[in-house]
């Protein structure tokens, strides 16, 4: 992560903490893009409803400052791996 405000973060750490977010959120159909100042995370959800199912798109959008703090708050060593708890 070449731009100032992702400077000091890693990827795996990042994705590790992104794939938290995404299991968190039940998000499917994931997106994520690197912008200068952060990432952008967007996915599907689908919720039961009493007709059907309901989808919608959520988008979360962090920061350099965001991103440090999921990896600070969040206890990195107890983090199971991404989506497949590796």
């Amino acid at each position: 992560m070449a731009n100032s405000a992702l400077e000091g973060l890693n990827y795996p750490e990042v994705f590790t903490a992104l794939g938290k977010l995404i299991e968190e959120n039940e998000l499917h159909d994931v997106v994520v893009m690197e912008f200068e100042q952060g990432i952008i995370v967007t996915g599907a959800v689908t919720q039961e409803v009493g007709t059907g199912y309901d989808h919608k798109v959520e988008t979360f959008v962090l920061s350099g400052a965001d991103l440090r703090s999921m990896l600070s708050n969040k206890g990195m060593k107890s983090l199971k791996r991404g989506l497949f708890r590796r």
